[in-house]
């Protein structure tokens, strides 16, 4: 008798009906060892009535004859009268056979009435369904940001200050942390909502000790009881367990996983140490290429300040362009956190990062000068500034010898121009 096969997240289950009772084999944390040997945990019970026995649970080579004997002798010594070496048999050979079929092939329709553009949960930082990326280095207050975010989604927070705008519906979230504590980031989340003046809210929160990889049936489990739509991943090196993560497995292994949950998921990485080459998600470059939107913070602060600044830069996108960079400000008062948005362009040390248009942009605001002026005031050939001017004619007009913004970039006319 073939047995009943049912497919979890990182999970399969067989059974199969005997006569009096169901024999039950559970096989989780499935990997392929080198060499290509799939391996997996298998836990074997039996059910009989409402009642069900363990009988044996032990690390198991699916491709091994020699393991497949053992343990089939193992188990009749523990549970006579099933034939052991039949039912483990048809569990290997049932097994591999999903594990090289993969998943269905599907038909791609140009006129599919129900198509719809890729969408985002909480716009400008978090695409829908789809695992996204904020890097940064440390103390950089990306957990803040990801806080942030989460509250955006799970009120939803539509009137913020801060530029977000999160889908209609709620979302609720669930902050899986391998760095930090319960007692930390229940504080920063207190703060924030204190400082915002926003009524009390819930987070499910869980830390995390085990790789995503082994605790990934656990997590799903978690994420489904709760009804989670978002996951914060907190941070990436750690949730990839003790590996290598300069090495392409562990990140491809990461992104499968984030794939068979198929929520949207915020991942906070490192950023690295290379200054030269500028800075990028820490470890392997597959964690930023199979991103599918990638944003990285950068912190001001002057020591001892309660005040600090950051700039979000868009370093990577699939699903749609390049978003222009924002900025946040965060004060830190006894009696909570109050974040508010601000322009980039206007904090020194942030200013010269940002694309040559935006910063034109923003020193014209003040009133229309000539190529010079520009080039002199903001430090860029005058080449450059000549070139950026004509190529972004939608956005400058051009009197005399002075630019400007045009009247529908909803600025004044400059007074040169009247």
């Amino acid at each position: 008798m073939k047995p009943k096969i049912e497919q979890g997240i990182g999970s399969y289950t067989f059974s199969w009906n005997q006569r009096e009772d169901t024999l039950i084999m559970r096989l989780s944390r499935i990997r392929e060892r080198s060499g290509g040997q799939p391996t997996c945990y298998m836990v074997t019970s039996v059910k009989q009535g409402e009642q069900v026995r363990h009988i044996y649970g032990a690390d198991f080579n699916l491709s091994s004859e020699q393991v497949r004997a053992r343990r089939a002798k193992t188990l009749a010594a523990r549970y006579e009268g099933p034939d052991w070496d039949m039912i483990l048999e048809q569990l290997c050979l049932e097994m591999m056979e999903h594990l090289h079929q993969g998943q269905p092939i599907e038909v791609l329709r140009s006129n599919n009435p129900d198509l719809k553009p890729p969408s985002f949960l909480v716009k400008p930082l978090l695409y829908g369904h789809l695992p996204n990326v904020l890097f940064g280095e440390g103390g950089a207050l990306k957990g803040y940001l990801a806080l942030c975010l989460a509250l955006s989604a799970q009120l939803p927070w539509t009137d913020n200050p801060l530029g977000f705008t999160p889908a209609r519906q709620s979302t609720k979230v669930l902050y899986l942390d391998w760095e930090s504590d319960r007692d930390e980031t229940e504080y920063r989340w207190s703060q924030m909502i204190k400082g915002m003046g926003l009524p009390d809210q819930e987070l499910a929160y869980r830390r995390c000790f085990r790789s995503l990889q082994d605790d990934i049936e656990e997590i799903h489990t978690k994420a489904s009881e709760i009804g989670a739509g978002l996951i914060i991943v907190d941070s990436l090196a750690p949730a990839c367990g003790a590996v290598d993560i300069f090495k392409s497995d562990p990140a491809i292994q990461l992104f499968n996983l984030l794939r068979e949950l198929n929520l949207t998921s915020l991942i906070i990485a490192h950023t690295s140490k290379d200054k030269e080459k500028g800075k990028t998600i820490y470890g392997s470059v597959f964690f930023g290429n199979l991103s599918r939107s990638v944003w990285e913070i950068q912190k001001q602060q002057e020591p001892g300040s309660s005040v600090a600044e950051v700039a979000l830069f868009h370093r990577k996108v699939n699903p749609g362009g390049h978003l222009p960079p924002m900025g946040l400000k965060y004060n830190f008062f006894e009696e909570g956190v109050v974040i508010e948005r601000i322009d980039v362009a206007s904090v020194p040390g942030f200013s010269e990062k940002l694309p040559v248009r935006i910063q034109i942009e923003h020193l014209l605001r003040m009133g229309a000068l000539t190529t010079k002026e520009i080039s002199d005031e903001l430090q860029i050939p005058q080449n450059t500034v000549r070139v950026t001017l004509n190529r972004f004619r939608q956005k400058f007009t051009h009197v005399g010898d002075k630019w400007g913004l045009l009247a529908r970039q909803g600025h004044e006319v400059p007074e040169a121009f009247r």
